[in-house]
């Protein structure tokens, strides 16, 4: 009794670190933000750590130690040029996600972020069009994640109707496509093919394979690399992949060839730091900003993060293919294809996977296989 006492009141310290860190990737791009924020995401940090202890002590979570211990031998390459801090961040959702119970912290998330984004919007919006996509994807991504196996008609019209919404009104082409393809995987998902699909080997490496299709794509867009190839390959093949290349760099406004050119400039390296964060003006007075995430990922944290990065995501994948999580496979894949775009592959304010990927390292056994079974059987 005195344990399950003490776990209960420490989860107070995990909702500090969700309610904080939302408030901090919501609003620093609104008119509320102020730099005093950024201690905010400091106590949010110590927060989820002490979170992590306390715990990981009353539970005997070793396996959770062994894994904090690992990782923190790699935050000098996770935090890359020294710059960025997300991925420090990020590494404590992974440890507040391997004791924390999943229903709980998705509800304190959504509370969260819809209270945040709402102030924000009040006060006069977040920054660019695309934050406000971003914003509204995440949350409609934590809410197919809370729904479990199950997602009543009236709920897909409501999630249908804020997709039109806020689709028409951004117009973000990365919104319309992965939260589009999102929502249309949990409308089909009984299906047996959709089933298939999400528990194929594509799904279970849908990172490693969306991060490899990203840096070709922008590699063959620059018509900087592949001379030999190019020169060799059918004809017909070449141009009709360049065509189509070049229309999807249209329809995401030319986030390929950002990608392209980032990758010219600072190019990649084992440990990372190679964007440089105050040259997005070129020696033209051209704008520049790499929004991909997975390209952020192998340039900003460098090749060894990038793997163990990969390696993580592939585990978890598979921990949800073998425990028929289909909502969240969903959304995982979603979060992959859309990082291919934006700049939300690291940052826990968007990619609250890293929660989730704590919960599978954690090896917690899932009732979802069950309800399945009794579900669709």
């Amino acid at each position: 009794m005195k344990d399950r006492f003490k776990i209960k009141n420490n989860s107070i310290l995990a909702l500090i670190y969700i309610y904080m860190t939302s408030a901090f990737y919501v609003l620093r791009n609104s008119n509320l933000y102020f730099n005093g924020m950024k201690i905010v995401l400091g106590v949010a940090v110590i927060c989820g750590l002490l979170y992590f202890i306390l715990s990981s002590r009353c539970q005997k979570q070793y396996r959770g130690w062994i894994i904090a211990l690992l990782a923190c031998s790699l935050i000098p390459l996770m935090r890359g040029s020294g710059k960025d801090t997300r991925m420090l961040v990020a590494f404590v959702a992974v440890l507040v996600g391997m004791n924390m119970e999943r229903k709980e912290l998705l509800k304190a998330l959504l509370k969260s972020k819809i209270f945040f984004f709402l102030l924000a919007m009040l006060s006069g919006g977040i920054g660019h069009i695309n934050g406000v996509a971003m914003q509204v994807g995440f949350i409609t991504l934590i809410y197919i994640s809370l729904s479990d196996t199950k997602i009543t008609h009236g709920r897909l019209i409501m999630l249908w109707a804020t997709y039109l919404i806020c689709a028409v009104y951004t117009y973000s082409g990365s919104y319309i496509i992965c939260i589009g393809l999102a929502l249309c995987l949990v409308s089909t998902k009984k299906c047996s093919i959709i089933r298939s699909f999400l528990q194929s080997f594509l799904a279970k490496n849908i990172y490693p394979f969306a991060l490899l299709i990203n840096l070709f794509s922008a590699l063959w867009i620059g018509e900087r690399y592949f001379p030999f190839f190019r020169k060799t390959v059918v004809p017909g093949f070449r141009e009709g992949l360049t065509y189509l290349l070049e229309k999807v760099d249209m329809f995401t406004s030319s986030r390929l060839t950002l990608a392209s050119e980032s990758l010219y400039r600072y190019g990649i390296s084992l440990l990372g730091g190679n964007v440089q964060y105050d040259s997005i003006i070129n020696e033209y007075g051209i704008y520049f900003n790499l929004d991909s995430g997975m390209i952020w990922l192998i340039q900003g944290m460098g090749i060894i993060t990038t793997i163990v990065f990969m390696v993580l995501m592939t585990i978890m994948m598979k921990w949800l293919v073998k425990n028929r999580e289909y909502n969240l496979i969903i959304v995982a894949i979603s979060v992959a294809l859309w990082a291919m775009n934006e700049d939300m592959m690291i940052s826990i304010g968007v990619n609250f996977m890293y929660f989730i990927l704590g919960e599978a390292l954690s090896h917690k056994t899932s009732n979802q296989q069950v309800r399945e079974l009794y579900e669709y059987t």
